[in-house]
Formats: structure tokens, C-alpha cells, sequence
């Protein structure tokens, strides 16, 4: 589910050469992101395919996930605006 939650995320991250907020991104592109982040949940709340978790277990992942995304973030844009890419 990590690898999930932590794929998702990263494909808002790279699409963008400043910060990940700086432009929205496409409407069909977060619908999928979204949509697959709830099926995974889902999935791993009711131990289909993968083992069952806790409600907070989820949420936990999904925090760290989120915590990892910004710091990629940050250190995305000080690379970026170091070497003037």
C-alpha cells in the first residue's frame, strides 16, 4: 500500500519544475490519483488481496507518504534552483 499511496503522490510531484502547488494539475490526472488512493485504502481496510490494516494504520501510511512528498518537494526546488534548471 506504501508503494501505492507513495506512486500517486509522486506523479503530482514530478510534473511540476517549481513546487508541486504551483499549477493545478489536469482534472483527469487527480481523478485517477484520488480514485486509486481510495481503492487502496478500501482494499486495505477490508484485507482484499493484501492484508487487512487498521483504519489508522491507512491513514498513517498515507501521512508519511504525504510528509515524504513534501520534503522531496522542497529539496526538488532548492536542486532546481541551485543549478538553474
Amino acid at each position: 500500500m506504501r508503494l501505492v499511496f507513495n506512486s500517486q503522490i509522486r506523479m503530482l510531484l514530478v510534473r511540476e519544475r517549481w513546487h508541486f502547488w504551483s499549477s493545478a494539475p489536469n482534472i483527469k490526472m487527480l481523478t485517477v490519483n484520488i480514485t486509486t488512493i481510495i481503492l487502496f485504502g478500501i482494499m486495505g481496510l477490508s484485507g482484499i488481496i493484501i492484508p487487512g490494516l487498521l483504519f489508522n494504520q491507512v491513514f498513517i501510511i498515507l501521512g508519511i507518504a504525504v510528509i515524504f512528498m513534501l520534503c522531496l518537494d522542497f529539496l526538488k526546488y532548492f536542486v532546481f534552483r541551485k543549478f538553474n534548471i
